[in-house]
């Protein structure tokens, strides 16, 4: 930048860039934006263990009345990225609020994790969360939430929004019942909708948790279905029309390529499973062999299932 007297005017021209325009200036924020939300997630991510943390950070306002019962006078949010991890059996009685971030966790440790509210409920996004969800008012679970547990209103309605929620267990509303896109119930639902699958409901036993398995972390590719016949035969699709196989030890990468996005699979049996697809993409594996079939239609497949 350069600057020159002028004498005719006694003032001062500045030569250099114009200023940002208001375009630029917008786009600089939309660029950021990312970075900033992202240094949310993970600067502040807590981890709390239940229920030797009752009392403090999300759960201050919670009090032992009876253990496994805890009393909680004020609303309770689990931060972005926070985790929750059980050592026993705990169940949370909460008004008016129980609110889960995006990247937030909760894992039963083999325990059996309620939380019951006076009011409402909002899952926003979540990791695994395995836990039972009972609200008086309205339940809202949006932006590809994965619950395993059973979740009530019994005095509202139950929203579950966008695409790609996924939640194993029952839901009951007594009010309406939304289920969108390809979000998906493994359990029954009252009332009825057709993303529920039936017969995978109870939620979380106790004595039994999920296990989280990192799958080809050079790849990084996004799945987008996973099916098994018991805990040695999985098989998993991914959005590059890739597929992995799961035999109780270890994930392998199959030979075979789809080509297009698979969504969903099902496993019939071991040795035998259908996976579906963009543009109507239908493969098969019959023992070893996935063999692409004849497409039934042009439009894509979202999902399969076996009866």
């Amino acid at each position: 930048m350069k600057m020159k007297s002028d004498p005719e005017t006694k003032g001062i021209e500045i030569r250099g860039n114009p200023p940002p325009t208001a375009a630029t200036s917008i786009l600089l924020r939309l660029l950021l934006l990312p970075l900033i939300w992202m240094m949310s997630l993970n600067v502040y991510a807590v981890a709390y263990s239940l229920p030797a943390d009752i009392g403090t950070g999300a759960f201050a306002s919670c009090t032992v009345t009876v253990a496994p019962d805890y009393t909680c006078t004020a609303k309770v949010e689990i931060g972005a990225a926070d985790s929750v991890i059980l050592t026993s059996d705990v169940t949370l009685n909460v008004t008016p609020e129980f609110k889960v971030k995006p990247g937030g966790s909760a894992s039963n440790g083999g325990f059996v994790f309620n939380v019951n509210v006076t009011g409402k409920i909002h899952i926003d996004g979540t990791g695994l969360l395995e836990i039972n969800l009972t609200a008086t008012g309205e339940i809202k679970i949006h932006k590809v939430s994965n619950i395993v547990g059973n979740i009530t209103s019994t005095g509202g309605d139950v929203l579950i929004e966008d695409n790609g929620n996924t939640i194993i267990g029952d839901v009951t509303a007594a009010g309406n019942l939304v289920i969108e896109g390809t979000s998906t119930v493994v359990g029954d639902c009252t009332p009825s909708h057709p993303n529920c699958t039936g017969g995978g409901g109870g939620g979380p036993s106790p004595g039994l948790s999920c296990t989280t398995f990192l799958i080809d972390p050079v790849d990084k590719e996004e799945f987008k279905g996973i099916s098994g016949n018991s805990d040695s035969y999985v098989v998993a699709v991914g959005k590059e029309g890739s597929i992995y196989h799961y035999d109780g030890t270890t994930w392998t990468k199959n030979a075979f390529g789809a080509g297009k996005e698979l969504r969903d699979v099902e496993v019939i049996a071991s040795g035998e499973a259908w996976a579906v697809g963009k543009d109507g993409k239908v493969v098969q594996y019959d023992t070893t062999v996935w063999t692409t079939l004849p497409a039934p239609t042009g439009e894509d497949l979202r999902g399969v299932w076996a009866i």
